[in-house]
């Protein structure tokens, strides 16, 4: 992604400390030492899931257009704001061109199918458009900019287990969609985000939220005292008249804590080769293996493919 200010190149890595795991099979070498909230987040979801992803390291075979479509409106938006910090006038902004380049951008990126869901391809943009539009045309547009010292803004920082204080020797990486600072001088982490509903990010959601905790505990490590405990959500939500929603949610300890654990715990289930299939409804349907999900099972039954690969080798083992 490209970085506008200087101080947000990417802290150095630590990514030397370790070295690959002598026994992991051959089918599955990964680095799980490094993750992110949404590598955190797809183990959480689906075992499978993640297996295909980081350790198969599988081709997808689709992606979810709620994917796409908030992609889009990060990029457009990013663009705009970038240009209004480079000295572009309000007046002269124009929401359709930035939608539009990041729109072709996107599909022109993707390489396999969208499953855009329900008013296919012609809604997704409508409602995308409508969403990016609304945005760039906040009347406090101008002070949104002004508060953002950077876009896109990497970090790697060591895992410090948060009980004992030693560092596990796991790094976590992110990145932040934008850091803003705040009016007491703080710098505080800004996620855009896009939602068919008011209700979703709400508060709780953004407290139990692995993304959120690990964002702040990543600055922290990168920005020291200069930050906030806080991270604001700006939610365009994609209704028939899409509107704005902001929050600003603290992030306390605890919460930062339980997030620490839960990467260590998912750590240690991924060293062990869990890998089962997570069926959830609709997000089945968006998933990017689902196919090869649905043709393992009709492999092996209700087992997934590790299952039929861990009994091989206990019927050589047993030999």
């Amino acid at each position: 992604r490209t970085r506008w200010w200087p101080w947000a190149k990417p802290p150095p890595s630590w990514a030397s400390r370790f070295q690959p795991y002598a026994t992991t099979p051959p089918w599955s070498r990964t680095a799980l030492a490094v993750w992110a909230p949404s590598k955190i987040d797809c183990f959480r979801r689906c075992p499978l899931q993640f297996h295909y992803r980081y350790v198969e390291q599988a081709q997808e075979e689709q992606r979810g257009g709620a994917l796409v479509c908030g992609s889009v409106a990060h990029v457009a938006i990013s663009a705009a704001v970038h240009d209004l910090k480079a000295g572009l006038r309000i007046e002269e902004l124009d929401p359709g061109p930035y939608f539009e380049q990041a729109w072709m951008a996107e599909l022109s990126a993707t390489k396999v199918p969208i499953a855009w869901g329900s008013g296919g391809i012609e809604k997704a943009e409508a409602v995308t458009r409508a969403g990016v539009q609304k945005y760039l045309e906040l009347e406090d547009l101008g002070e949104r900019a002004r508060r953002i010292e950077a876009i896109d803004v990497p970090f790697e920082v060591p895992l410090i287990h948060p009980d004992t204080g030693l560092d596990t020797g796991v790094t976590l990486r992110g990145y932040l969609d934008f850091l803003e600072r705040t009016e007491d001088g703080r710098l505080q982490p800004l996620e855009l985000k896009t939602a068919a509903s008011k209700a979703a990010h709400s508060e709780l959601d953004i407290q139990r939220a692995t993304q959120a905790s690990a964002y702040v505990y990543g600055i922290r490590h990168t920005h020291g005292t200069d930050t906030s405990s806080q991270i604001a959500y700006t939610v365009i939500v994609k209704t028939k008249e899409p509107t704005i929603v902001d929050r600003v949610v603290a992030i306390g300890d605890e919460e930062i804590r339980r997030v620490l654990l839960t990467c260590l715990q998912v750590q240690r289930a991924a060293k062990l080769e869990v890998a089962f299939a997570a069926v959830s409804g609709w997000q089945c349907t968006t998933c990017p293996y689902a196919l090869r999900c649905a043709r393992s099972r009709d492999l092996v039954g209700t087992q997934s493919p590790l299952d039929a690969i861990a009994g091989q080798v206990l019927t050589e083992a047993s030999r």
